[in-house]
């Protein structure tokens, strides 16, 4: 899921406030990552309701997988940013 030039892929769409709302934190914090729209991949939306995933935004690390926008997934973007 992840390329060597970000270290998070986000699967999201463009009418998924939530996904606004994850892209702006990251953006302003300057956090890279890759973006899969579902809205205009089949392939990628099929690929979520095989792993029983039916919300977006779904970000993958190279370690953890989260749902949603939660205060635990932005601590944890922060802290791997650190790390970098």
């Amino acid at each position: 899921y992840l390329s060597s030039q970000a270290p998070v892929m986000v699967y999201s769409s463009a009418k998924c406030q939530a996904c606004i709302e994850l892209k702006k934190f990251m953006e302003m914090n300057k956090l890279p990552y890759d973006e899969l729209d579902i809205s205009e991949n089949e392939l990628v939306k099929d690929n979520m309701s095989k792993l029983g995933l039916s919300r977006i935004p779904v970000v993958f690390t190279s370690t953890k997988l989260y749902v949603g926008v939660t205060d635990i997934l932005k601590q944890d973007l922060l802290n791997l940013k650190s790390k970098t």
